[in-house]
């Protein structure tokens, strides 16, 4: 089976970020026996059968070769908006970047993979930066939330409010560069030569739309691995407060959508904290319309491990059985697998 590094080394080159991740395809390439029309209408993501990018392929490949010799300019560019349906009641917009901005973006993603990788695979508490490919599809991910979860007595689930669309891009070298750093120096490169990996990040993802920092891309691959790699450093504060303020609490993202386990009421309002403080911190909004305690049966309403030792006591219990010497043949204690 393919290591997560092997996985993101394949995402990351120019052939699918261009062929399948312009238009974010990439998830139409393992549905076995399904038509293109039999996943119509039931898609996060463009209709393939909307466009023809071959000759876009061929465009930004040999744009590729060009820019291994050639230092091109970043510049303002004007992205077109789209829009596809969400639910009965409302569409969802989408944004593509000018051809030129995204080769240009996907050009400094390939060029700092390395580091792409090591951000992305160290985050343990996200599921959704495995983008859906296999072996991490969704009964997989499904498994490895449970693993961070269970056991907790409560759970308490939030997200952000229009994540993508109002996500703030200066945000991104705050997030990847420390914020105090990141508003000192705003330069892409700094006064020894080395990369400000989050600057340059902004300068791009803006110069993908007109110069607005008001929200980023939404509708290529790009740009959800640049969201991931971001989040992993909100992941990382998350666990170092808890650490240092609140611990036995665990928890789960999938982009946005976080959900903590806990034990104790008193819990919950040191969760709140933590979350309002980094939250305001990156002027990120959470989204109080959907904030609110769920139990472990609604997290895995469709997971085969529903209602899986979803209290703490039975798991204390499965604990001690499990470390027990030998377990009598008549127990009455049913350990389901």
């Amino acid at each position: 089976m393919q290591s997560i590094e092997d996985i993101y080394n394949e995402m990351l080159s120019w052939n699918n970020l261009i062929s399948y991740g312009y238009l974010d395809f990439q998830e139409y390439n393992d549905h076995g026996s399904l038509t293109m029309d039999d996943i119509y209408g039931h898609t996060d993501v463009i209709y393939p059968n909307y466009f023809d990018i071959s000759e876009i392929t061929k465009l930004a490949i040999n744009f590729s070769y060009s820019t291994r010799n050639k230092n091109y300019q970043i510049a303002n560019t004007t992205p077109i908006l789209f829009t596809i349906p969400k639910n009965d009641k409302t569409r969802r917009p989408l944004k593509f970047p000018n051809l030129y901005s995204y080769c240009l973006l996907v050009s400094q993603l390939i060029a700092h993979k390395d580091r792409i990788i090591k951000d992305l695979a160290k985050d343990k508490e996200s599921t959704s930066n495995f983008f859906g490919r296999s072996p991490y599809k969704y009964e997989n991910s499904k498994n490895i939330q449970n693993k961070l979860l269970i056991g907790h007595k409560f759970y308490y689930k939030t997200d952000f409010s229009n994540f993508f669309h109002s996500f703030y891009t200066h945000a991104i070298a705050w997030l990847i560069d420390e914020k105090s750093n990141a508003k000192i120096d705003h330069n892409d490169i700094d006064k020894n030569g080395n990369c400000n990996w989050g600057n340059l990040l902004d300068h791009l993802i803006r110069s993908e739309q007109s110069g607005e920092t008001h929200g980023v891309p939404t509708g290529t691959l790009a740009t959800r691995i640049i969201m991931e790699e971001c989040m992993s450093y909100f992941d990382q504060e998350i666990k170092n407060n808890l650490q240092s303020n609140c611990t036995g609490i665990t928890f789960h993202r999938y982009v946005d959508d976080i959900i903590f386990g806990f034990d104790h009421n008193e819990q919950l309002a040191a969760i709140k904290k933590i979350l309002a403080n980094i939250t305001q911190k990156y002027e990120i909004t959470l989204n109080d319309k959907k904030t609110k305690l769920v139990t472990f049966d609604e997290i895995n309403r469709n997971s085969n491990l529903k209602g899986f030792f979803y209290d703490l006591s039975q798991k204390i219990e499965v604990n001690k059985i499990l470390n027990s010497n030998s377990i009598s043949n008549s127990s009455n204690v049913i350990l389901y697998r």
